[in-house]
């Protein structure tokens, strides 16, 4: 069991039940991203045009921003501003015992508000299958960590910025939910961990945009840039493979 399902806070009326129930998932997910989904787990069992198909499946939902970094749609715009909703909700009417990591002050733990049910089923049944076509199968992800992040240019109590870190992640999905009006934050990414030297020769910088998000390997070092205006909210995914981490 996760340790974070101990905060699970079982007596909070949700705002938007649909977030908690794993069988209305699909509704709140982009057509194409589900199609390419169901079209993988399907081709999976076939190896003839395995390949052929993998590669447009990619192509479809995967728009490679820079060298090991994709950008994705996933979720839609009512999601996003649901999510930020119950975000609010629950941290109005909730005593927060749970922030989302070490680095993070701000945001929240989805399996302590009760998403734990909705995110379990998403990575089975989305994010595992998306981890096997963009690895041909090596990144068979059967655990998360689900967390949103706020970041707020005008209050001094609120995060701003985020140093240069890797994610306790094998995988991991960063998307922008909101809200409108945002500006700077965007993150930089400094090459990845296993190539010590990729520090000093690496530097890319990605914008966000609302609706949009990003896949990127979770030892691909990465930080935040200091949000300047409004105030944003990320959905922060780490998928692990924890039956490979077990055997090392």
């Amino acid at each position: 069991m996760r340790d974070t399902l101990r905060y699970k806070n079982k007596d909070y009326v949700p705002l938007h039940a649909s977030l908690f129930d794993p069988n209305q998932i699909k509704d709140y997910l982009k057509k194409e991203f589900v199609e390419a989904i169901e079209r993988w787990k399907e081709q999976k069992k076939v190896d003839e045009g395995k390949q052929e198909i993998r590669k447009k499946l990619i192509a479809q939902i995967l728009k490679p921003v820079f060298f090991g970094v994709y950008r994705i749609e996933l979720f839609t715009e009512t999601f996003c501003k649901h999510l930020i909703e119950e975000c609010i909700n629950f941290e109005n009417t909730c005593e927060v015992k749970l922030r989302p990591n070490s680095m993070n002050k701000n945001g929240l733990v989805c399996d302590e508000m009760g998403q734990d049910q909705f995110w379990d089923a998403f990575v089975e049944n989305y994010f595992r299958p998306l981890g096997s076509l963009l690895s041909e199968g090596e990144n068979e992800l059967d655990d998360h960590h689900t967390f949103i992040v706020a970041y707020n240019a005008e209050k001094e109590n609120m995060d701003k910025k985020l140093d240069l870190h890797v994610d306790d992640a094998d995988m991991t999905i960063n998307f922008c939910l909101g809200t409108k009006g945002f500006e700077g934050g965007q993150v930089y990414f400094r090459g990845h961990a296993d190539v010590p030297e990729s520090i000093k020769t690496e530097f890319n910088v990605y914008e966000h945009e609302i609706g949009k998000g990003i896949l990127h390997d979770g030892l691909h070092r990465h930080g935040a840039m200091p949000l300047t205006k409004g105030q944003r909210y990320n959905l922060i995914i780490w998928g692990r493979c924890l039956s490979i981490r077990k055997q090392k």
